[in-house]
């Protein structure tokens, strides 16, 4: 994988071709993470963004929603991503969060490590250990 040391555009910008090689990944910095905040909800401020995120550049097989866990599509494409459908699958399956949404067959960044806002089942709590829910809520926690 690339490690991308600079980017042209948003990490929310959704790309029709290949713009980075897939796989791609660019560290935003803590600075830039606290900046930034989470494109899943700009309406709250979430105090808990903190440290560097690593970002991983991906097509998107199926619509991606911001918030969704994502897993590869196929192993042969590692950065195929549809949105995880599967209650706890192989963790070397999953890839990341996005952020954003990316249409079906576009190319976009998730958050592959570092924090980040994701969408959960209501019963989640600080502290909880979180895992896929994808059989219940498609691309969802629990």
């Amino acid at each position: 994988m690339p490690s991308i040391q600079a980017i042209a555009d948003s990490l929310s910008t959704t790309f029709t071709d290949e713009r980075y090689p897939l796989g791609s990944t660019y560290v935003q910095t803590e600075d830039e993470v606290k900046r930034s905040g989470s494109g899943v909800s700009a309406a709250t401020d979430f105090a808990l963004l903190q440290g560097e995120r690593t970002w991983v550049f991906v097509q998107a097989k199926t619509a991606v929603t911001a918030g969704q866990l994502c897993r590869r599509d196929a192993i042969a494409t590692q950065y195929v991503v549809d949105p995880d459908d599967q209650s706890e699958p192989l963790i070397t399956t999953l890839v990341g969060i996005a952020d954003h949404a990316i249409d079906a067959n576009s190319f976009g960044w998730i958050i592959a490590k570092g924090t980040c806002v994701a969408l959960v089942s209501a019963g989640v709590a600080a502290a909880d250990l979180l895992a896929s829910d994808g059989d219940n809520t498609v691309g969802g926690i629990d």
